[in-house]
C-alpha cells in the first residue's frame, strides 16, 4: 500500500474553499507530479461566498468556524463510491463531535444537526475523469459552525 501525503494550505480569506479546490483540480488535472500519492486540503478563516448543495450559499460568519475542502484524484474504480465518501465524512464529523461531548445527528444527505439546528454540511462534487479516464477528480467540502453569534445564526 502506498503512503498518501496530505498537503494542507491555509488562507486567511477565500471566496470559497470549494471553488478553490475545484479550480486547483481543473488547473493541475493532468500533472502527474501534483497527484502522485498526494491529496490536498484547502482551508480558510473566512469565506466571502461559501457554497452549499444545489448552488445555495453557505453562510460563513465571523472567524472561529471551519471551512475546508479536499481536492482528490481517485482511481476510476471509485466512481461508484463517490457518494459514500461524503457519507463517511459526515460520520467522521459526528464521531469527532462526540469526542467533545456534542451529540450530532445525521440528516440525509449531507447535514449534521445538534438540537435540531444545522451546524455543519458536506458538499461533494464529482468533476469528471482525467488522465485518459483513469482518475476521478473530486472535491469534498466541509463547513462547520463552531462559533457563531446569535446575530449570525439568523443567516442560516
Amino acid at each position: 500500500m502506498k503512503n498518501i501525503k496530505l498537503i494542507h494550505k491555509h488562507f486567511n480569506i477565500l471566496s470559497s474553499t470549494q471553488v478553490y479546490a475545484r479550480e486547483f483540480i481543473q488547473s493541475y488535472a493532468n500533472d502527474p507530479l501534483i497527484w502522485d500519492n498526494k491529496r490536498y486540503l484547502f482551508s480558510c478563516d473566512l469565506q466571502t461566498h461559501g457554497i452549499g448543495q444545489q448552488g445555495r450559499s453557505w453562510y460563513s460568519g465571523e472567524n472561529g468556524n471551519i471551512y475546508a475542502s479536499y481536492a482528490l484524484m481517485l482511481p476510476k474504480e471509485y466512481a461508484q463510491c463517490t457518494n459514500w465518501i461524503s457519507f463517511a465524512m459526515v460520520l467522521s464529523m459526528i464521531q469527532t463531535l462526540e469526542i467533545y461531548g456534542i451529540s450530532g445527528q445525521f440528516k440525509w444527505v449531507n447535514d449534521i444537526l445538534v438540537g435540531k439546528k444545522k451546524i455543519a454540511g458536506i458538499l461533494s462534487e464529482h468533476l469528471g475523469f482525467f488522465f485518459n479516464n483513469q482518475l476521478i477528480g473530486m472535491v469534498v467540502g466541509v463547513g462547520l459552525n463552531v462559533q457563531l453569534s446569535r446575530a449570525s445564526c439568523q443567516h442560516i
